[in-house]
């Protein structure tokens, strides 16, 4: 869970720099933006390992298939839905707030995951990958 976490967490926050930089200066070089937009896939990678990582080892390897791919279902469901709520807000609220609210929404689940990892509420042993014998 700490991938998950900790990813989501610098993807929130680079987001939100992302973002609100141009508010903030206009005198860095176009460099430092292409710069900060190749960082920002780091921890958006980190954080799907982590994610896929947790589902894996959260499903018995004769569901893993099902639930891998249900995950896979959900998230392309979701992210057409997402698209579509953006194409409906984008005229009401304006481009910058629905970007900050993303990278809001990237910090507050991160935050949420980190907390539940501490706290110990999901903690079990992982289910081993190959069936023990015996």
């Amino acid at each position: 869970m700490a991938l998950l976490g900790w990813g989501g967490l610098a993807l929130g926050l680079l987001s939100a720099v992302i973002w609100n930089l141009p508010a903030l200066t206009v005198s860095l070089p176009l460099g430092v933006f292409i710069g900060l937009f190749g960082l920002v896939g780091a921890p958006g990678v980190l954080a799907g390992s982590g994610l896929l990582s947790l589902v894996q080892t959260a499903a018995s390897p004769e569901r893993s298939g099902r639930v891998l791919s249900t995950v896979f279902a959900g998230t392309a469901g979701f992210t057409a839905l997402g698209a579509l709520l953006t194409g409906v807000l984008l005229d009401v609220l304006g481009t910058g707030v629905l970007l900050n609210v993303q990278a809001g929404l990237h910090t507050v689940s991160a935050l949420v995951v980190l907390g539940v990892s501490a706290s110990g509420r999901l903690r079990r042993d992982p289910i081993p990958a190959v069936p023990r014998s015996g």
